[in-house]
């Protein structure tokens, strides 16, 4: 799973529409028509070639080199411009940010060994442990604030895709006009504070993000080269620039603080596979450690390799729930969807359960917005999410008879999505489901990505697919963007406005203790439900192997693995 590029528009305040993970999420899956994999050389392949080994021949046994397959070649590998699954994992493999998120999403130490937030949780100051680049530069709090500025600023030609991140930090609006970043202060060269514009008490998380790392001034000096050959501080560096639509390989940095085991990690890209059948193959052949699979592989995958503890922990089948969720949205200025009884019906038509079976244990039927992987998340609250035709008709005859009533005629039924086979089988699904439960026609749209962003963000589309995949592993990271009446415009595509939710969600965002802020999210989250402007449809799963000779690879719920701690035996 990965989510696609940023959709570029502005509001009226100027500020650029936020579609990071909105919409998009999980492109991949339908993403299928790039070249065959190839050689440094660039002759085409069966099987991927490790660059700089005879004929390809290396092998794995005792061997000190990952091997992970990817779907798609990464977008970018400069940690300001990463948009999908595939560069966050080179990018977490190259850059320490301040702080890390490990397995089961507690915050732990990275290029920061210390912190502390104040007691108005406005204020977090980071001490940075002694590091350098791969340059052999000292790594300094200085870096760190170009790199934030970096991300910001607006004014550049290369405007980065990431700023909202830093969205709550104090002095982001005059740093995104290239003015000075204020709430970025760099005390000395070991200590950086960060001043937030309200109480964060949870904000220290947001700083494990893969985009929010330092850079060194040739980032900014030389960002072509940069771009194509990051000088990151993380664990692996890179020694040669990437080959674009065939692999990314990174090596191990001895003078890091905790130096990887492995050698190094070949990232191959398979974005002509869409079946998935080659890496599946090299997978069985010893060609790969970690390869993604297919839906129609899943099965079979846990027989030849067994199945991961947990579904997180390898060798083995990984095939927990992740923090994505798939939803649809409903434009609720736009008829029939603006009426709550039509939207509760089309979700009480829509049997999840099903859906999910055809999709081969890679999805799970949702009955909330927040995934049960996450912290805060509140399984089954949503009660109109039940497969339940015979409420869902009379609901829907109620509604048609109040239109008749009124001499109105009852508006098109209609189910917009980006193109994919992936999302056109689960939208004939649910097409076909309505139908039968209300005795509706549904007409299906399917627009390609630049398109379908574009009208669903101009609020042009009644009943859109709508992913997300959050920036911070807790219940706010979803209902907050998608749901308060600030973020309209933004990230909350389908117009909802409720005080109440305002005001439940803001508490949450300043309450001092996680359980307080978790009982908030969760009302908010039955208030929101309770209008259905989104139709909870599935969670996602990871559906990936880990090789038998691999130990010490947990996939996590949220966020890239860590690849340092990584053997192979």
């Amino acid at each position: 799973m990965a989510h696609c590029p940023t959709a570029a528009g502005t509001r009226s305040s100027g500020r650029p529409r936020r579609l990071h993970r909105a919409v998009v999420v999980s492109c991949v899956l339908f993403a299928a028509c790039a070249p065959a994999v190839t050689s440094p050389e660039g002759a085409q392949q069966p099987s991927p070639v490790v660059p700089g080994s005879p004929e390809g021949s290396d092998s794995l046994t005792g061997g000190g080199t990952l091997r992970v397959g990817l779907v798609a070649d990464p977008v970018s590998i400069d940690p300001a411009y990463v948009v999908d699954d595939e560069g966050d994992l080179v990018v977490a493999a190259l850059f320490d940010p301040l702080v890390r998120l490990d397995a089961d999403m507690r915050v732990v130490p990275s290029a920061a060994h210390a912190w502390e937030v104040s007691e108005d949780g406005r204020t977090v100051r980071f001490s940075l442990r002694r590091s350098t680049f791969h340059d052999g530069t000292p790594v300094t709090a200085h870096d760190f604030e170009r790199a934030f500025q970096r991300i910001v600023d607006e004014t550049r030609p290369d405007r980065s895709t990431v700023g909202f991140l830093l969205d709550d930090v104090e002095g982001v609006d005059v740093a995104r006009a290239g003015g000075p970043f204020s709430g970025v202060v760099v005390e000395d060269d070991h200590t950086l504070v960060i001043h937030l514009s309200g109480p964060r008490p949870r904000a220290v998380a947001m700083f494990a993000h893969a985009s929010l790392v330092p850079v060194p001034a040739s980032a900014v000096g030389d960002p072509t080269t940069f771009g194509e050959q990051p000088i990151g501080n993380g664990p692996f560096q890179m020694l040669e620039p990437r080959e674009r639509g065939a692999f990314v390989r990174v090596a191990r940095y001895d003078d890091h603080p905790s130096p990887p085991t492995v050698d190094d990690v070949l990232f191959t890209v398979y974005d002509s596979d869409p079946d998935g059948d080659r890496q599946w193959q090299d997978l069985q052949a010893g060609l790969l450690h970690v390869a993604r699979i297919t839906p129609e592989r899943v099965e079979e995958a846990r027989d030849v390799f067994g199945a991961a503890i947990g579904g997180r922990e390898g060798p083995g089948l990984v095939d927990a729930v992740s923090s994505t969720v798939y939803l649809y949205g409903f434009a609720l200025d736009v008829a029939p969807y603006d009426d709550v009884r039509v939207r509760r019906a089309l979700s009480m038509a829509v049997d999840r359960e099903v859906i999910a079976e055809s999709l081969g244990e890679t999805r799970s039927p949702a009955g909330s917005i927040v995934p049960p992987s996450i912290p805060g998340s509140r399984p089954g609250v949503c009660d109109h999410c039940i497969h339940d035709p015979v409420s869902a008709r009379e609901l829907w005859d109620a509604y048609v008879a109040e239109r008749a009533a009124r001499d109105e005629a009852v508006p098109l039924l209609t189910l917009t999505h980006n193109r994919g086979a992936t999302h056109a089988a689960i939208a004939e699904q649910m097409a076909g489901q309505i139908e039968e439960a209300l005795d509706v026609q549904v007409v299906l749209r399917a627009h390609d990505l630049q398109v379908f962003l574009r009208n669903v963000s101009r609020g042009e589309v009644g009943m859109f697919r709508l992913g997300w995949q959050p920036t911070e592993p807790h219940a706010g990271s979803y209902l907050r963007p998608l749901f308060h009446t600030d973020s309209i415009g933004l990230e909350n595509l389908t117009g909802f406005s409720d005080p109440e939710v305002d005001l439940l969600l803001d508490a949450a965002l300043e309450a001092p203790f996680p359980g307080t802020a978790i009982v908030r999210w969760r009302e908010a989250e039955a208030r929101i439900l309770d209008q259905m402007p989104v139709l909870p449809l599935l969670y996602y799963h990871h559906s990936l192997v880990i090789a038998p000779d691999v130990q010490g690879l947990t996939w996590p719920v949220f966020g890239p693995p860590d690849l340092s701690r990584v053997t192979i035996e």
